[in-house]
């Protein structure tokens, strides 16, 4: 892939087959996918079938900064023996194909010692799991999706 200076860019050489449009970056992600469009057309809802020496043109592809901030606190159910939260972790999951699209990967953090966390991401349905080994969480709700 080459990048012009006015953001136009080229693929060659792609053998015949079925893509995907994504991105990623070498360091911190300061933008992320937020639309691949052809005449009016998504093209990240299904993926783009290429013929030998097909050409398409005109695909725009926007790029957003406008990340969302999902913050939390993990805390124990009553009755618990006060404990650090600093040996759980909290996993982000793409909760559906749109968001899995733009965000493809699962993101981590362990919380600070009031069990407080954040995530950056972007904008999107996830899932939000805490993880340890020898407690409750009280107020779990794994499964529900949370939009950000």
């Amino acid at each position: 892939t080459t990048v012009g200076d006015d953001g136009s860019f080229s693929m060659t050489s792609l053998a015949a087959g079925k893509y995907w449009f994504a991105m990623s970056a070498a360091t911190k992600q300061k933008f992320y996918l937020k639309s691949v469009t052809r005449k009016g057309v998504d093209l990240t809802q299904a993926p783009i079938k290429l013929k030998d020496e097909t050409v398409l043109d005109d695909v725009v592809v926007a790029l957003g900064s406008d990340f969302a901030i999902i913050e939390g606190e993990l805390t124990l159910s009553e009755g618990q023996a006060k404990r650090s939260l600093r040996d759980a972790v909290v996993v982000l999951a793409p909760a559906n194909d749109a968001t899995r699209r733009v965000a493809p990967e699962l993101h981590t953090v362990q919380p600070d010692v009031a069990g407080k966390f954040n995530f950056t991401c972007a904008p999107g349905e996830y899932f939000v799991v805490a993880l340890t080994t020898g407690f409750r969480f009280a107020n779990a709700r794994i499964g529900t999706p949370f939009a950000s």
